[in-house]
């Protein structure tokens, strides 16, 4: 039942109203009972009184609702609300593999994907961080820090806008440095109201047939800006987080969604074959994350990937912010007899030992290599304490550790840490080269670890592990050329 005085404000719902009545006195309407009674609704109550509905379907159909009736003030109001990214075209696609990866509504406590979230958040220096995966209907965070639901709906999703554009090629950072000026966010839930968003950043959850399930991303409640070194640490993170959600299917080799890859080149890391098989070889690379230094061989790890915990028996909580100090626990510290002497913090030399070179000369050799105008990847021979590892034939004899030779490439965080990670972002406000190192020298680098598991110890053999083919400077540091890292634009506009 509906007052006369409602209906007279629509005046074509009046005229379809004055059709014959019933012996009750209403009468029937052919419109979707569904979305009418929102079109009555406002009528009755008004825009002041107006509540948006909650699902993207229903903001459609209102939409087409306002038009077919003719209600100006409804249609101003749900232009207003936020209806959110519209769905890409390989959604079914998207879908089903985040429904065949089973990660939706799992176990929120991951210690590798939190230690991601929570170096993210210091790096960033952002009170936001968190693991998104983006369902049909809502955005589910597998992982969170600063932000206290579980789950949001769709379309207050942020991290969908990062499904645009749809090439895999062109996947790329999601930056808004002002969301309450920027289109897609102004109306956004999450920026009119609690926690008050006013600057995302998201770096997409690329698989490796290039379909994106969902972002690492961060957040703060004041506009900012973002430097070259945060947005490619998030980009580099990024790229360790989905390895590590696809990691079963990976070593598994289910990889029945491929996309058809038409490339000529041959080289095409953002999907297909390619990607897939740099994946899987990346999930048994051993990746941790330290600061260095030119004057002082305290080199500490903040972060360390899944394959350091179970190769070394050692596990990295990073700190909640870069001036902090990570903790370090696990049997393998008993080899490092350093890491009680630092309160659990683990410095990168106090496991491994260095060959071929002294430390003072490799304290000279960077402070050298410092000076060169560009950033640039460089690599060290080292040795680890072998320890008990599946699959390895190193094991600790008699309580002394034969020592295993690896190679260690040093990744700074200003470029990508691997090929696989398409994301390379030239932010407008930093066209410039920025130096990775801070006012006391410090830089942060991805060290990636090449362990030979099964190998020989290097007590029966001194035959390298990885030659490197680029010729050394300064020293017999090795360096490799950043343009042999991809670079995609960041996103910034759809």
């Amino acid at each position: 039942m509906t007052a006369r005085s409602t209906l007279r404000k629509c005046p074509k719902l009046v005229t379809m109203a004055s059709c014959q009545q019933l012996a009750d006195g209403t009468a029937f309407v052919d419109r979707d009972a569904r979305y009418f009674s929102e079109v009555l609704n406002f009528l009755h109550d008004g825009p002041a009184l107006f509540q948006p509905p909650a699902d993207d379907d229903t903001y459609r159909a209102l939409i087409r609702e306002a038009i077919f009736f003719n209600i100006p003030d409804l249609a101003e109001c749900l232009r207003e609300a936020n209806i959110g990214a519209r769905f890409p075209s390989n959604e079914e696609a998207r879908l089903a593999k985040l429904r065949c990866l089973n990660i939706l509504d799992t176990d929120e406590h991951d210690f590798h994907l939190d230690s991601i979230v929570r170096m993210v958040g210091a790096i960033l220096e952002a009170p936001i961080a968190l693991v998104s995966l983006v369902a049909a209907d809502r955005q589910w965070n597998k992982t969170r820090v600063g932000f206290e639901a579980c789950s949001i709906s769709r379309s207050s999703s942020i991290c969908a806008w990062s499904f645009l554009p749809e090439d895999p090629s062109e996947a790329s950072l999601l930056l808004i440095e002002d969301t309450t000026k920027d289109p897609r966010t102004t109306t956004n839930r999450l920026v009119k109201g609690p926690p008050n968003i006013k600057f995302f950043v998201g770096s997409p959850l690329v698989t490796s047939e290039g379909l994106r399930l969902g972002c690492l991303c961060a957040a703060d409640t004041v506009t900012r800006s973002l430097t070259l070194t945060q947005a490619q640490s998030l980009a580099s993170f990024g790229q360790l987080c989905i390895q590590e959600l696809e990691r079963e299917h990976l070593l598994n080799g289910d990889n029945d969604m491929d996309l058809e890859d038409d490339t000529d080149d041959g080289l095409d890391f953002s999907a297909g074959p390619l990607r897939a098989g740099r994946m899987r070889e990346a999930l048994g690379e051993v990746v941790c994350l330290v600061q260095t230094r030119s004057d002082s061989m305290e080199w500490p790890i903040l972060y360390a990937n899944r394959q350091f915990s179970e190769v070394l028996d050692i596990r990295i909580t990073p700190p909640d912010r870069l001036s902090g100090a990570a903790v370090a626990e696990g049997n393998g510290l008993r080899h490092s007899a350093a890491a009680a002497r630092t309160g659990g913090q683990l410095n990168l030399w106090d496991w491994l030992q260095l060959s071929r070179k002294s430390e003072r000369q490799l304290m000279r050799d960077l402070a050298q290599y410092w000076e060169l105008t560009d950033s640039s990847v460089f690599a060290l021979y080292a040795t680890m304490p072998a320890l008990q590892a599946r699959d390895s034939d190193y094991v600790a004899r008699g309580g002394v550790a034969d020592r295993v030779p690896i190679s260690c490439r040093f990744s700074p965080c200003d470029l990508p840490i691997d090929v696989a990670t398409m994301v390379a972002p030239t932010l407008r406000s930093t066209q410039e080269k920025l130096r990775p190192a801070d006012a006391n020298g410090v830089r942060l680098y991805f060290v990636t670890m090449v362990v030979p598991l099964p190998a020989v110890p290097i007590g029966r053999s001194s035959t390298p592990i990885l030659e490197v083919a680029s010729p050394a400077a300064p020293g017999d540091l090795m360096p490799f050329s950043s343009e042999q890292a991809p670079r995609i634009w960041l996103q910034e506009d759809t």
